[in-house]
């Protein structure tokens, strides 16, 4: 399970959308420094809690399972359970590419059809985001949604919130769809303009040093030392070191904390 090291008003915050309300939640940080995919897989494992069916998705450019529109949808019927009678459409099709040939060649096509950017296949395109989107409403009646949109820049984003959030992922939030928008304020302050205004916005912490950060995350990690059997002095001891070594970021805390438990795991 991922580890919550002073998080506390960010999880107070968000609790009553991760808890099946649905919304919209900006996450806005300063650089990698903030931990921002920690708190990811914080809040991706909370989402996970709890006996009714759910499931979430990241929409991130660099993850080959969401890279392309084309990858998402098929993401969402993966996750539904359902097929498609779209699959691979508009997938770059190449025809008679690679090939070597030293003497004559006879190469018979049959029922080939391929415009990517007809009508046809846009209309298809629809048909297909339509299907998704009625599977998804009906899952909504007794599951939990979450999507996960990565930082990238407008440009980077726009096969996700022009081709399937506008045209109707977002009417599905007032049944419960939760959507979750990282924001990397030091790489790029605008958002797509078709990005949803949100319900909240969080900061994520660059380093411990305002509003008794540190003494929280001291507190979170002595309990976390006790939790694998160090006693009060040891506990207190890893703590302090864990927080000497990491005044720079959030993200410091996290990486000595992870070499911290690898190093515990390794003399047991």
């Amino acid at each position: 399970m991922p580890q919550s090291i002073d998080w506390k008003k960010e999880i107070k915050a968000i609790s009553p959308f991760i808890g099946g309300k649905g919304g919209v939640i900006r996450i806005e940080y300063h650089g990698l420094g903030c931990a921002q995919n920690n708190f990811n897989s914080l809040i991706k494992h909370w989402h996970a809690e709890g006996e009714s069916p759910n499931f979430s998705i990241r929409i991130d450019r660099e993850f080959f399972t969401t890279h392309t529109l084309e990858d998402t949808l098929h993401e969402f019927e993966k996750k539904l359970k359902i097929g498609s009678r779209f699959e691979n459409f508009d997938q770059d099709i190449k025809i008679l590419s690679g090939n070597h040939v030293g003497g004559n060649a006879t190469f018979n096509l049959q029922n080939v059809h391929f415009d990517g950017n007809s009508f046809d296949a846009s209309h298809r395109r629809r048909e297909r985001i339509k299907a998704i989107l009625e599977a998804l409403a009906l899952f909504l009646t007794t599951g939990r949604c979450m999507v996960v949109a990565q930082h990238h820049s407008p440009s980077e984003q726009n096969y996700f919130w022009r081709n399937f959030w506008s045209d109707g992922l977002s009417e599905l939030v007032g049944d419960g769809l939760l959507l979750v928008h990282f924001q990397d304020k030091d790489l790029d302050i605008r958002v797509h303009e078709d990005a949803p205004m949100p319900d909240v916005v969080l900061q994520l912490p660059r380093d411990l040093q305002s509003d008794d950060r540190a003494a929280d995350a001291y507190d979170d990690l002595y309990d976390l030392f006790k939790s694998k059997g160090l006693s009060n002095d040891g506990a207190s001891e890893a703590a302090s070191t864990i927080l000497a070594l990491s005044t720079a970021s959030v993200a410091s805390v996290h990486d000595n904390l992870a070499m911290k438990l690898i190093h515990m795991a390794s003399r047991t």
